[in-house]
């Protein structure tokens, strides 16, 4: 009875460790920009387009993606994101990082630069 107790706890702890697999942390939701006339409406480059992140989503210029598997660690959080844009879809890294009020983003691999919440 003790091993099955072990046993469906561990797989308890799995499961609401990997529950949130999905869903991003709520202190990076929300929208996000590297110029500020970016927050008032739809941009026509990377630099004034709002990227937008909810818990399963993550949206920016010319690219819609769904969260597929996400981790924490210390004021970063990494994404594994199923995008599609510019008529092709793919697998691709995010990468979200906190400094102070500020959200550095990494777009598959590449840095994209510092945005402000919009608000």
């Amino acid at each position: 009875m003790r091993i099955l107790g072990g046993a469906v706890l561990c797989g308890l702890t799995l499961w609401l460790c990997g529950g949130g697999a999905l869903a991003t942390d709520p202190l990076f939701m929300g929208r996000w920009s590297i110029d500020p006339a970016g927050c008032r409406g739809f941009g026509q480059t990377a630099r004034t387009t709002a990227l937008v992140i909810t818990d399963r989503s993550v949206e920016w210029f010319q690219a819609s993606c769904t969260i597929k598997k996400s981790y924490r660690i210390a004021n970063g959080l990494y994404l594994e994101a199923s995008c599609f844009g510019q008529g092709r879809s793919r697998t691709m890294p995010i990468g979200l990082q906190l400094k102070g009020s500020k959200l550095n983003v990494t777009w598959d691999r590449t840095a994209a630069g510092e945005m402000q919440r919009c608000r």
